[in-house]
C-alpha cells in the first residue's frame, strides 16, 4: 500500500487516498500447456478492466494476451505451445478514464518437449489424417526424413509443417529421423500408417 503526502504553498498538509499495487502470482501445468495467473484487486480507483500482457521468447515489447472485467482477478489459458519463455504482467485500467497501474512481472518457462506420435490414420475421414508433431512450430529449423523398411527415403521435409499424409504409401510401419537444429538433437523412431 502507498499514499503520497506533501504540503501546498500555504504549508497545509495534503495526501492522496491509500492505493495498493497489484501483486501478480501464477504457475503452469507443463503437460497441458496451461498458464494460471491470479492477483489482488487494485485499490485506489474503480477498475474497469484488467489486461494480461506478455513478452514471449525474448520479444522486445509486451503484447496484449487477454482482457478481464474489473471484478475478475484470475486468468487461465492454454498458451504453453506459443513459446518457451513467457514474461507476464497485469495492467489495471481505471473505469472511464485513461489511467492505469501495472503489476510486477513473473516468468513462466515451458520445456515444450517434442513428443512424436507413433500412429496416424490417413483414411479420408478428416480425423488423424496427418503425421502431427505437436510443438514442431517452435523448432522451425528442422529436417524430417521418413524411411520405409528397406531404408529408402519415402518423404523428406525441411521445416516440417505437420503436412505429411503418406500419400501413395501403403499401410505399415515407417521410420523417421527428425533433426532439430535449435537443440542440435536427432530424434529417431517409428510411425505406423493405418489406412
Amino acid at each position: 500500500e502507498y499514499k503520497v503526502e506533501g504540503l501546498n504553498k500555504c504549508d497545509e498538509g495534503l495526501q492522496t487516498a491509500i492505493h495498493n499495487t497489484i501483486k501478480l502470482e501464477g504457475g503452469k501445468v507443463e503437460k497441458e500447456g496451461l498458464i494460471e495467473l491470479f492477483w489482488n484487486n487494485y485499490n485506489g480507483w474503480e477498475v474497469g478492466q484488467y489486461e494480461i500482457w506478455r513478452k514471449l521468447d525474448g520479444a522486445a515489447d509486451y503484447e496484449l494476451l487477454h482482457v478481464n472485467q474489473g471484478n475478475i482477478t484470475n486468468y487461465s489459458g492454454n498458451h504453453g505451445e506459443d513459446g518457451f519463455n513467457h514474461l507476464l504482467r497485469v495492467k489495471a485500467k481505471k473505469k472511464d478514464e485513461d489511467i492505469d497501474s501495472w503489476s510486477n512481472e513473473i516468468e513462466l518457462t515451458f520445456d515444450n518437449l517434442i513428443e512424436i506420435p507413433n500412429v496416424f490414420t490417413p483414411t479420408g475421414d478428416d480425423k488423424n489424417e496427418y503425421f502431427i508433431i505437436p510443438t514442431i512450430h517452435l523448432y522451425p529449423d528442422n529436417q524430417l526424413n521418413i524411411y520405409n523398411s528397406w531404408g529408402e527415403v519415402v518423404y523428406k521435409s525441411r521445416n516440417y509443417k505437420n503436412d505429411w499424409k503418406a500419400n501413395g504409401l501403403a499401410s505399415g510401419v515407417y521410420y523417421y529421423s527428425l533433426y532439430l537444429k535449435q537443440s542440435n538433437k536427432i530424434m529417431k523412431g517409428w510411425v505406423q500408417v493405418m489406412r
